[in-house]
């Protein structure tokens, strides 16, 4: 229930990300509120994540993340090596909520789990652990997006812990607003040369669309990654960005009604 969208502008030097702050409690009475805290965290000075899916699990992923990354050498990694500890920390979370949901309460450990079906003569009983656990799906998806000395880079990582890269294509989105989203990308014919200014639009524009889709917050926080680091978009500059937005729908409306409708009066007749 949510938004999060990077895309890479200005030849691969640069990159736009964005999301929404909004956050739903997924336990009755299903409560949805805009949250102070920001969903675009960093992970170096020059590499951010975003998350879709449980507002929960997020804190303890980010927390495996950086535990996994060595301090101190984490400037200096590429995005790629970033991704793929991130990749190990999703799969290491995915067991750890498999023991807690699953294997627990039938007092099996995950250890003990692995030893047995790596054997020979498995019991009906595991038959249908396997089956409980292969169809496991974790709550989480993330977007690992960053600047490093080749440029810029974004990762998807999924179930069960599985690495995709978005370079060539130069731009994704993830959560419930993600298909509105890449509407934006589509209509704009987006590349990754495309100027920093045209991709802050285009992003925001998909953010906006983003909101038709239920869970997505309007509240919209941005921020630009390049070599120099991370910088947050300012309230002004998306005040800037909504008058946009807001005159294209202006002048499409109006598009439509001078042009679109007396060619469809036109058609109308002509089925008459």
């Amino acid at each position: 229930m949510t938004i999060c969208i990077a895309a890479i502008a200005e030849n691969g030097s640069k990159l736009v990300a964005a999301s929404d702050k909004m956050i739903t409690y997924s336990s009755p009475p299903y409560h949805l509120f805009e949250h102070p805290r920001p969903k675009i965290d960093m992970l170096n000075r020059r590499c951010i994540i975003m998350t879709a899916g449980s507002a929960l699990l997020p804190s303890e992923y980010k927390r495996i993340i950086r535990k996994k990354l060595e301090v101190g050498e984490s400037e200096a990694r590429l995005v790629r090596d970033i991704a793929e500890c991130a990749c190990k920390a999703y799969e290491e979370l995915r067991r750890s909520e498999i023991e807690m949901r699953i294997l627990r309460k039938y007092g099996v450990h995950w250890d003990e789990y692995i030893r047995r079906i790596s054997g020979e003569g498995l019991s009906e009983f595991y038959y249908r652990l396997i089956s409980q656990i292969e169809d496991f799906q974790l709550d989480l998806v993330a977007i690992i997006a960053g600047i490093d000395g080749e440029g810029a880079h974004i990762f998807l990582v999924e179930n069960p812990g599985e690495l995709s890269c978005f370079d060539d294509i130069g731009y994704t989105a993830i959560g419930t607003g993600e298909y509105h989203a890449i509407r934006s990308f589509i209509e704009h014919s987006y590349s990754i040369n495309f100027p920093l200014v045209k991709a802050l639009y285009v992003v925001f524009e998909a953010k906006k669309y983003a909101e038709a889709a239920p869970g997505v917050g309007k509240a919209t926080e941005i921020v630009i990654v390049d070599e120099m680091g991370i910088k947050r978009i300012n309230n002004d500059i998306i005040r800037n960005l909504e008058d946009v937005y807001g005159e294209k729908i202006q002048f499409s409306s109006q598009i439509i009604r001078e042009k679109i409708e007396p060619l469809l009066d036109e058609i109308k007749v002509k089925l008459t």
